[in-house]
């Protein structure tokens, strides 16, 4: 990967956070370095984290859920342990009710978590580790439209990799910014995905036409990940914290 690596403010959570208006907020978490405490958890939270098989997954999970209600309770102006989230039928998270009239969205993979924060609105983000994987092209013809296949063959194949997980991150914030998560058809609209150019949707078809709307936005928020951002907003301004606790 070319791209540079995003840089990112080290913030340590002292009273309310002030987001401001046209504001997306996004905080880097190294779940690795994050306390592994339950006491803000839900027992919901608690029984998922035990279903995990391995105790470095279950640990991951623990210290992002952590994470999340202590940076959300920022904002809200309240304990931790006192936010209640309520999901979507599609497993989407929203803070119910959000006093401070925001939304948010969080993604995690291997060690690395990435929670954005923004006015109530349309918002999707996806965070990937980049894993070298022979059978990409298998994966992209079960999951890819037509016309990003053929944009990702008609790379170099040393392109490919970036290519691939540009497209994948993309297109997870697209659904998961539509409410949807991976129950809404991947195929059913485009993205550019070739590395040097600008993230944008291509087009949509079916019932998530009215993504042709939203901005698109990829970066490098650590060495060997790529993360994607969805948004109704169509200029925000952005923020980069990377957590302390």
């Amino acid at each position: 990967m070319n791209e540079q690596i995003q840089q990112w403010e080290p913030m340590k959570l002292v009273g309310a956070i002030d987001l401001p208006a046209r504001t997306i907020d996004c905080w880097l978490l190294n779940l690795d370095r994050l306390p592994e405490d339950i006491a803000a958890l839900r027992d919901d939270e608690i029984q998922r984290a035990n279903r995990f098989r391995f105790a470095r997954d279950r640990r991951r999970f623990i210290a992002a859920r952590n994470a999340i209600r202590t940076i959300l309770a920022g904002y809200e102006g309240t304990k931790p342990a006192e936010i209640v989230f309520h999901e979507n039928e599609f497993g989407r998270p929203e803070i119910h009710p959000s006093k401070a009239g925001i939304t948010f969205n969080h993604s995690r993979s291997g060690e690395r978590g990435l929670l954005c924060v923004a006015e109530d609105g349309v918002l999707g983000i996806d965070i990937e580790e980049l894993r070298d994987a022979r059978d990409l092209v298998d994966v992209a013809k079960l999951n890819f439209s037509r016309r990003e296949l053929i944009q990702l063959e008609q790379l170099p194949e040393g392109a490919q990799l970036e290519a691939f997980y540009n497209c994948w991150t993309r297109k997870e914030a697209v659904v998961k910014a539509a409410g949807q998560g991976l129950s809404a058809p991947l195929a059913d609209f485009d993205v550019v995905l070739a590395p040097g150019r600008e993230p944008a949707i291509l087009g949509g078809r079916n019932e998530l036409e009215r993504i042709m709307r939203w901005r698109l936005r990829s970066f490098t928020p650590a060495e060997n990940f790529i993360a994607a951002i969805a948004t109704g907003n169509s200029s925000p301004d952005y923020r980069h914290f990377r957590w302390i606790p």
